[in-house]
Parts: C-alpha cells; sequence; structure tokens
C-alpha cells in the first residue's frame, strides 16, 4: 500500500514458506500469488514471478480445488506474460483454464487464447480462428449469440478460401443460424447461400442446408416482401445463354411434322454451309447484282451480340439456359420462366411447370415468351420457385437467376407486321434404301400478317430433291411454284420428292426455304426476307449394287451398229443389318438415256426378277444406234433419247421420260469409273475418241419390300443411275471395292448358237 514493493516480496516470501512447511496450502497458494505480484512490481526478475504464479496456480486447482482463484492467478499470469512478449505460454495457461464449470468463463478465456496466437512472434493464424470458433461455440452454449457470432466472423476471415469445407460450412451455418435468431434474416440468408454449392457433405447433411436455407428465405419473404430474391442454385452458365427468335406457334392442330428450324447447337461448318445457301438465293433475288452479303441472324449470344435482335409479335422468343446443380442432391424447381423487363410491351410467358436437375449435373432447358405487343424487351433472368428434395414435406420459395452476358444480346425490338411460313412434311420415312424415292406433300402455311409472294428452296444436295412442277432457277437454287400470293392463315400443298443418299449409315438432308412479302423492296424494313431451315435425319440401309460395262457386239455392222450392255445387279442387303428383317428388290424398269444409242428389245423374263439378300442378277442387254426413223418403244426427251425395258411383268409403269424420274435423271453426276478391260484407269480428263465413245446412262428402277422386326412390311422403289462415256470401261454405282469386278473376258452360253447371218437372236451372247 505504502509502495514498498521490495519489503513486501520479503515478507511475503518468507510467508508462504511458513504456510508450505505447514501444510497450509489456501495460505500457501495465495503467498505465492501476492509474491509474484510483488515481484513484479519491484522490477525483480519477472520470469521469477512468472514462476511464482505458475506454481500458485498448480497449488490452487490440485490441493485446494478451487477454480476461481486459480482463475485469477491465471489472468494475473497472462498480464505478466503479455508484458514480456511470452504470448504463446500465455495462451496455454488461458487454454488451460477452459473446463464445463462455465462456459461463458472458458469462451472468455478461449478467446483472449485465440487473441494471443495471432500477437505471438510467430504468428499462428490457423491456431488463432480454431481457437475463436471454440469461443464460439462456447458464447453460443452461454446464450451468447453476438459474442459468438462476433467470433465466428473473425475466424471466417481466416477459413475463408482455405479449402477446408467443413471448417467453412460449420461457420456459415453457424453464423445463419445466429443472424436468423437476430432478426438480421438477410445476412442469415446471404450466410445460408453458401452451403448451397460443391461440398464434401453427405446428401442428409445438403438436405438439411437447403431445407433450412428455404425456412429462412421465407421468414425474409414475410418480413420484406417486396425484396427480389437472387437464388443461390441452380446455377446459370452466363457464357451458354442464347437467343433464337422467329420460332412460329401455329395455334391450329398441326397439318404434318414441323420443319426442324435452327438449332441451338450448330457447329462452324454447319452455319458457314446456311450462309453459303442463303448468300446463293440471294444473289438470284437480286438478279446477280454485287451486293455486300450481311446474312439474317436469327440466334443471337455474346459472341454475336452486335446487332439489336428482332423479333415479331405473335412469334416466341427462346431462349437456351444451361443450369448446373452443384449439391450432392437433386433439386426440384416448378415454374421456370423468363424475366422479361418492359415499359410498352405485353408479354405472355411459357412456363415450364416442372424440373428436376439431377445432382452434380448440368441440365440445358429452353424458355420462352410471346410478345404480345410491338416495343422493346429486356430479357434479365428467369424466375422459379425453389422446393425442398423432400417431396412428402415439400416446401418452395420463390426467387430469381439473373443473366449478366453482354446486354445488348437480352435486349430484343419486337415489331407488329411480318410474314411468318410454317412447314410441314407428310408421309417422311426415317429409315429408307439407298436411292430410295419418296413422295412426300410439302405443306406451306402463312401464320404471319402479310402475305408471302414468292419462296425458294435451295440445298447443298440438290441431286436429291425435285418438286414435280417446278424447273430449277440454279445449281442450288429451285423456285417452289405458288399459284398465287399466300394469304395469311392460308395454306398450299404441293409434291416433293427425296431421294436417299447412296452412303451407307446416317445422313442429313438440308433445305432451305426463303421467302418474302409485298415489301421487300422496302429499304427500312427491319425483316426485308426471312428464312426456314429443315434437316431430314435419315438412315440409309443398303439396297442395290449395280455394275456395266460396254463392248462392241460382234455382232455389229456399219450399216447398224451394236453395243452388248453387261449389268450385274446385287442385293447388297446384309443378313446382319439391324433395321429390316427381309429387303426383297424387284428389277422394274431398266432404260437407257442417249443421243446416240437406244435399247433393243430384250431377252429377259417379262416376270419380276427378284433378288434376296446377297444374291446377284446377270443380263445381257443390247443397244443399237439410232436411226432417223420414229420407234414406237422410244421417247425423246429433250435432246436425249429414252428407251425402256420393261421387267415388271407386264404391268408397265411411268416412263423413264415422266416426273420424278428424269428430274433426277438430269440432277445426277452418278456412276463410278472402275477399269478399262485392259486393266486401265481411265481419268476425267482422258480423251474419247468417237470410236470408243458411248455416252449415255443408264437406269436401273426397282421397287422392294421391306419388312421389319415387328413384322410390318412396306413398299419402296429408287433407281440407281450409271454414266457411260465410253466403251470397254466398267461404271459401278455406288461403289463397292469388295465387289467382285465384272469379268474381263466375254461371256459365251452354251446352247442355240448364232445363225449364218451373224445376227444375234435375243437372249444369246457373243
Amino acid at each position: 500500500m505504502f509502495g514498498l514493493y521490495n519489503l513486501a516480496f520479503q515478507a511475503y516470501h518468507s510467508a508462504k514458506r511458513e504456510f508450505g512447511a505447514d501444510n497450509a496450502w489456501l495460505y500457501y497458494a495465495g503467498g505465492l500469488e501476492m509474491a509474484s505480484l510483488s515481484a513484479y512490481l519491484a522490477n525483480i526478475e519477472t520470469r521469477k514471478a512468472v514462476e511464482y504464479l505458475e506454481e500458485s496456480i498448480s497449488c490452487y486447482l490440485n490441493h485446494c480445488k478451487m477454480p476461481q482463484f486459480a482463475t485469477r492467478a491465471t489472468l494475473l499470469s497472462f498480464e505478466f506474460l503479455k508484458d514480456i512478449g511470452s504470448y504463446s505460454e500465455a495462451a496455454r495457461q488461458l487454454v488451460r483454464m477452459t473446463s464445463e464449470d462455465s462456459d461463458l468463463r472458458s469462451g472468455l478465456l478461449l478467446e483472449q487464447a485465440a487473441y494471443c496466437y495471432l500477437y505471438a512472434s510467430r504468428s499462428m493464424a490457423r491456431k488463432y480462428a480454431f481457437h475463436l470458433v471454440l469461443a464460439g461455440h462456447r458464447y453460443s452454449k452461454a446464450k451468447q449469440r453476438r459474442h459468438s457470432l462476433r467470433c465466428y466472423r473473425q475466424a471466417y476471415q481466416i477459413y475463408e478460401n482455405s479449402g477446408w469445407s467443413a471448417a467453412t460450412d460449420h461457420i456459415h451455418l453457424t453464423i445463419g443460424k445466429h443472424t436468423a435468431s437476430l432478426q438480421q434474416l438477410e445476412e442469415s440468408v446471404h450466410s445460408m447461400a453458401k452451403l448451397l454449392g460443391p461440398s464434401k457433405q453427405p446428401p442428409v447433411q445438403q438436405e438439411m442446408f437447403l431445407r433450412d436455407y428455404i425456412l429462412t428465405l421465407q421468414q425474409l419473404n414475410k418480413t420484406s416482401p417486396h425484396l427480389d430474391l437472387v437464388l443461390p442454385i441452380p446455377q446459370v452458365n452466363q457464357q451458354s445463354i442464347q437467343v433464337l427468335l422467329g420460332t412460329p406457334i401455329d395455334p391450329e392442330k398441326p397439318l404434318g411434322t414441323p420443319a426442324s428450324g435452327i438449332s441451338f447447337h450448330e457447329s462452324r461448318t454447319s452455319i458457314a454451309r446456311w450462309h453459303k445457301l442463303e448468300e446463293q438465293i440471294l444473289s438470284l433475288v437480286n438478279n446477280n447484282v454485287t451486293l455486300v452479303f450481311k446474312p439474317l441472324v436469327c440466334l443471337f449470344s455474346s459472341n454475336n451480340s452486335s446487332n439489336l435482335p428482332v423479333a415479331v409479335v405473335g412469334e416466341k422468343i427462346c431462349v437456351n439456359v444451361e443450369l448446373w446443380n452443384p449439391m450432392n442432391i437433386p433439386i426440384h424447381i416448378q415454374d421456370l420462366t423468363l424475366e422479361v423487363k418492359s415499359s410498352d410491351v405485353t408479354v405472355e410467358p411459357l412456363p415450364l411447370t416442372s424440373l428436376t436437375l439431377a445432382p452434380d449435373s448440368k441440365t440445358e432447358v429452353i424458355l420462352s415468351t410471346v410478345p404480345r405487343s410491338s416495343g422493346q424487351v429486356h430479357i434479365e433472368g428467369v424466375c422459379y420457385q425453389l422446393c425442398s428434395s423432400n417431396r412428402e414435406d415439400l416446401i418452395c420459395i420463390p426467387g430469381t437467376q439473373k443473366f449478366s452476358p453482354s446486354p445488348s444480346s437480352l435486349a430484343v425490338q419486337v415489331i407488329e407486321y411480318a410474314p411468318c411460313l410454317q412447314i410441314y412434311f407428310r408421309n417422311v420415312q426415317s429409315t429408307v434404301l439407298s436411292q430410295e424415292l419418296q413422295e412426300l406433300r410439302l405443306v406451306l402455311k402463312n401464320l404471319g400478317s402479310n402475305p408471302i409472294r414468292r419462296i425458294f428452296l435451295a440445298s447443298p444436295t440438290p441431286a436429291l430433291f425435285c418438286l414435280s412442277s417446278s424447273a430449277p432457277c440454279s445449281p442450288h437454287v429451285t423456285e417452289v411454284p405458288l399459284p398465287t400470293a399466300l394469304a395469311p392463315g392460308s395454306s398450299y400443298i404441293l409434291p416433293l420428292w427425296l431421294q436417299a443418299p447412296p452412303e451407307i449409315g446416317p445422313a442429313s438432308v438440308e433445305l432451305l426455304f426463303y421467302y418474302d412479302s409485298d415489301n421487300v423492296g422496302d429499304t427500312k424494313s427491319k425483316l426485308r426476307y426471312r428464312l426456314l431451315r429443315h434437316t431430314f435425319h435419315l438412315t440409309v440401309l443398303s439396297s442395290l449394287h449395280c455394275s456395266v460395262l460396254a463392248s462392241r457386239s460382234c455382232a455389229s455392222s456399219q450399216s447398224t451398229p451394236t453395243v452388248n450392255l453387261r449389268l450385274q445387279v446385287k442385293n447388297t442387303s446384309s443378313p446382319q443389318d439391324n433395321n429390316p428383317v427381309s429387303t426383297v428388290i424387284h428389277l422394274d424398269h431398266i432404260s437407257l438415256s442417249s443421243s446416240n444409242w437406244k435399247l433393243k428389245p430384250s431377252s429377259l423374263p417379262h416376270d419380276k426378277i427378284s433378288l434376296h439378300k446377297q444374291e446377284v442378277s446377270h443380263s445381257l442387254i443390247q443397244a443399237e444406234a439410232l436411226t432417223p426413223a420414229a420407234d414406237p418403244n422410244v421417247s425423246t426427251n429433250s435432246t436425249d433419247t429414252i428407251s425402256d425395258i420393261d421387267l415388271s411383268g407386264g404391268r408397265g409403269g411411268p416412263s423413264l421420260s415422266q416426273t420424278p424420274y428424269h428430274n433426277f435423271l438430269l440432277k445426277s453426276t452418278a456412276g463410278m469409273k472402275v477399269e478399262g478391260e485392259d486393266g486401265s484407269n481411265y481419268g476425267e480428263g482422258a480423251l474419247i475418241t468417237g470410236t470408243t465413245a458411248f455416252k449415255g446412262k443408264l437406269v436401273v428402277r426397282w421397287k422392294a419390300s421391306v419388312t421389319d422386326k415387328a413384322g410390318h412390311t412396306r413398299e419402296a422403289q429408287g433407281q440407281h443411275i450409271l454414266s457411260l462415256e465410253r466403251l470397254d470401261e466398267a461404271v459401278a454405282f455406288p461403289f463397292i471395292p469388295a465387289l467382285n469386278p465384272l469379268p474381263a473376258s466375254p461371256v459365251r452360253f452354251f446352247g442355240a448358237r448364232p445363225n449364218r447371218n451373224n445376227e444375234v437372236k435375243p437372249g444369246e451372247s457373243e
């Protein structure tokens, strides 16, 4: 009391020895404590004072069983140790004094120990954060949520971005619960939202996280009903957002298979191919006037958002969104729609009523909305209801997810008037035989508000389709014949013939339709023309392989030159084909289109020649040079003469000069040169002399009966075209290297012999 600290130290030092000798442990511990304090105030060695306090604390705990006095001595030692900078030892003593007797006292000591670890000479940040979490837990048990919340917030500063997911999940959950009990609901929602992501927690724990989050959001929604709730799951892939315009809506029953239109997932090669077709159509429409080509864009993303998209009233605006469920539990979503903002446009959303996202998966969804008036709309995100994973006790909360790509790609200008063509296809067969011809019905319907004046059709494979009443305007473009302008709401039906490609396997036939209205010359119009795409996805099965060799006949004379055509036809359908069980092909007609030759009457049987799988037919046909005299069995079309051999058993049938057979004949460039009789391979640039030139196309028309596994039988027809340019040159179509080549030596039939006039009778060969 008088400031005589040295004298006091001596007195306490003597007293504590006497108390120790008498085993008066309580007084002994008190003497040690006071001696330590006197030594510290007298500036005697601080380490000795600390040792006295350490012994005093041990005596209070072990001999006296009085933790309150031990706590007092510990706090005094804590101040001494801080003074000499021994923070690690101070933290050890504080942690030693924690117990289950008092949660509040333990929480206080743990918090102070955490600060000691932070201020140590070698900072121990992880021990600091760990002891703060322990302190927060003891504060929570003592019902001191504000102190507990402070400790957890400070600890999170260390564990954030540390990769310790279990620790951060515990901190987020505790902060969320404490802030919810303190009515700090916005912070609670923000903290719990961090639990709804990639995690190593078991599914049961994640279901609890989701349920707690939804319940907290419901409380926040009651207190702040006008708050815009942004939900953390599912997450939106902002880079994959695409906007598709120009999708028509037919309020009536579909008239067939609608045109496929534009796909959200088109390769650059496919896009370039479509743009090339569009450029060819525009070149034809503009009378080959050279203009700067700028393709019509209907699919917008962050990569091509330079132009403002233009939509039409009554047509769908489709948005492709990729949703990611990062959790290990399924997510249930209801009433998923686009969030569209506009001050002057009325929109009609088309909601997706229910959607379940599998655990840790990405799902693409297409959301649509229909503008009902003109103006400008902004697509800001998606709205939906997030539901708990427990279907028996389902709870839901409404919320949104915002889009954040380039703003211009999600702003759409809506105009009121434009033509809108919808196309339907009828009688489409997706599994076909190679070179099969199928007659479709093309249904054109104007769903727009303006009449359609003209329609053009383009394809990268123009040889695979034809319109019966239209001639090609250019190699790749054909004008669709319309009797009059197609008025709004009206439809028109016309036949469309489609031929399967010769290649076996999956195949695609692409068609691009161009159409415009009476305002095509209006340069201020937002949509001067419009496009519609369609792709036929076919599965092509093998049918026939044909090969022919033309050689000069021994019966040929100078007045009547004659050529032998050795034709080999094979049914290449394999018994291992999975699709058809049975494919029987009947040869129907053999025709020759040439300006120099015609087929002679054949001795081939008039009954049908039927080929089952892997069967081969060998035929010898003769052709003679044309004479000026008219022939009733020969029909002339353009500059070529067409002659037929009927193999249909006397039933007749359409001639090759009729539609669609002649249309495909004109477009055909089929036929592959194999090799000549001497084994040489003739290139395209080979010189064709007058003595070896033939110049004709041999057409093999056929019909087939195809039976599938279910026992259903359908009838098919097709034609193979072989282009013969010169004699003694084998031609095959389609080219199959494994097929046995035609024999190089002449085929000789034994039996009836040629007469003395050196004429070959029907059915005989040289």
